[in-house]
């Protein structure tokens, strides 16, 4: 449970004392800060976040269960904002994933958006409202357990990113999938735009961008900030595939979960259970990216409304 943050001791535990004190030098200001954000004492309960960041925000995450099919559709919708995660969002995606972590029928999911935008990453007239460390950590907490529940998912889960793309936290969520599909349109592109906001990722997905893109490139993808279009994105493998349509992903999926479902269930359980290893580096991320949200960079970022710029 996300309450429980025993993992930094693991963490610790798992390099050598010279290790751990150069890692303590080098991130020095950032580690006491971070220290306040879940290394010592109870962290907030996760009922408590999840009633907190429901006030935030409008918009939906959606979700149709096929039972014959197997397959389950989950649709972020907020069409005029190009559907940026809101907190009523992230709280309706916290539901949607528990319930799929009970559907005993399923076997594959597709993420997509509403109105032929996939999602512009987090919803800045919310971040606005909670621009502080302590609000930040709540934020990302949430939507680190969410993912991370998302990709160890007993099913197998793509996303469809078209319209105005994946962008920032988009991207993030993108990353919790186990493939990505992406129109080519022009203005369909996949970036990581945090260190523009300045801030760094907070969802998971840096540890996710290198396990499938490698550290070099998820550093480079990272500090540039830049935005890709399909053809740059499938030649670094972050997506596998174009593909021009939501009814041709239900049929690229439905060709990849012909099999047994029992099978299926238990070949991604197994690669499941591989990725924990990461689960204490993944929130020490989240600890590291607190003091960053509602910094004078990053409010700076909010006022110019820089990101997609």
């Amino acid at each position: 449970m996300i309450g429980n943050f025993c993992h930094w001791q693991i963490f610790k535990n798992s390099i050598c004392q010279s290790q751990f004190c150069l890692f303590r030098k080098m991130v020095h200001h950032q580690f006491n800060v971070v220290e306040k954000y879940g290394f010592n004492g109870p962290a907030t309960p996760l009922p408590d976040i999840v009633e907190w960041l429901s006030r935030y925000g409008e918009g939906s995450v959606d979700l149709i269960k096929n039972s014959e099919t197997g397959i389950a559709h989950v649709t972020l919708n907020q069409v005029k904002k190009k559907n940026c995660l809101s907190g009523k969002m992230m709280v309706d995606f916290y539901h949607i994933v528990e319930d799929l972590e009970q559907w005993t029928d399923g076997k594959g999911i597709i993420l997509s958006g509403a109105g032929g935008t996939f999602c512009s990453g987090g919803d800045l007239d919310v971040v606005r409202q909670i621009a502080n460390p302590e609000s930040g950590f709540k934020m990302a907490s949430l939507m680190h357990y969410t993912l991370n529940k998302l990709k160890n998912l007993p099913l197998i889960s793509v996303c469809f990113i078209s319209g105005a793309g994946a962008i920032g936290g988009g991207a993030e969520v993108a990353t919790a999938c186990d493939y990505r599909l992406m129109s080519n349109e022009p203005n369909t592109k996949i970036g990581f735009v945090h260190s523009k906001m300045g801030i760094a990722p907070a969802w998971g997905g840096l540890l996710r961008l290198v396990d499938i893109v490698g550290s070099r490139q998820a550093l480079d993808l990272l500090l540039s900030a830049r935005l890709l279009s399909c053809d740059e994105a499938c030649s670094i493998n972050l997506v596998d595939s174009q593909i021009d349509s939501l009814d041709s992903v239900n049929v690229w999926l439905q060709d990849k979960v012909k099999f047994d479902k029992e099978s299926i269930r238990a070949i991604k359980l197994t690669l499941s259970a591989c990725s924990e290893k990461n689960r204490a580096l993944t929130e020490l991320e989240q600890r590291l990216f607190a003091p960053t949200w509602g910094c004078a960079a990053n409010r700076e970022m909010l006022r110019r409304a820089i990101k997609h710029k």
